[in-house]
């Protein structure tokens, strides 16, 4: 193990006994939270949820830098990661206010990706377009060729980052799938 593998090791246990405690706390292990303690604790659990964040990056550059990454891969909703990650900035942002417009200009096809990574992805490239371009308003566009999809951000002020990714077909979900028909056996 690499010095940036220990280091994730070694945050991840306190932090995972820090979150417990929280959650005990939370749970009025001590007795019912007032309004005062009840703001405090939501205030730790961002802190921990980013310092989480923040492990799990150094987690991925050690295992990047060693050739071990292992990317569980299958068809993923865009659309629904680029929300769920712009969930995700408001929650960690910390107090400060980031706006943010997710917008599609057609039926996104699903990717083939590791849905959590790409999440991640998505909530590092909007965090750092956030920090580069303060109190600008952010825009996520996603759009389709039909052999790719290309995701960015960016800010007001120009500010831009972004990916392609390849496309594939647009899968029903499974409550609008029809069965296969099936030839009868001779």
């Amino acid at each position: 193990m690499d010095d940036l593998g220990r280091i994730s090791h070694a945050l991840r246990s306190p932090l995972t006994g820090l979150s417990a405690l929280v959650e005990m706390l939370a749970g009025g292990v001590d007795g019912e939270l007032n309004a005062a303690q009840a703001s405090r604790i939501g205030r730790i659990r961002q802190s921990i949820d980013r310092l989480n964040s923040l492990v799990d990056q150094i987690a991925i550059r050690a295992r990047a830098g060693s050739g071990k990454v292992e990317l569980p891969r299958s068809f993923v909703d865009l659309g629904e990661v680029l929300l769920l990650a712009a969930e995700d900035v408001d929650r960690l942002s910390g107090g400060r206010s980031v706006e943010l417009t997710v917008r599609t200009r057609s039926e996104l096809p699903a990717v083939w990706a590791d849905g959590a990574r790409l999440r991640q992805i998505m909530r590092l490239l909007i965090l750092e377009c956030a920090g580069c371009s303060p109190g600008s308003p952010l825009e996520i566009a996603a759009e389709s060729d039909g052999t790719a999809v290309t995701v960015s951000v960016s800010a007001a002020d120009g500010a831009l980052a972004g990916f392609t990714l390849p496309a594939r077909p647009v899968l029903p979900s499974p409550s609008t799938r029809q069965p296969t028909p099936r030839s009868p056996r001779a």
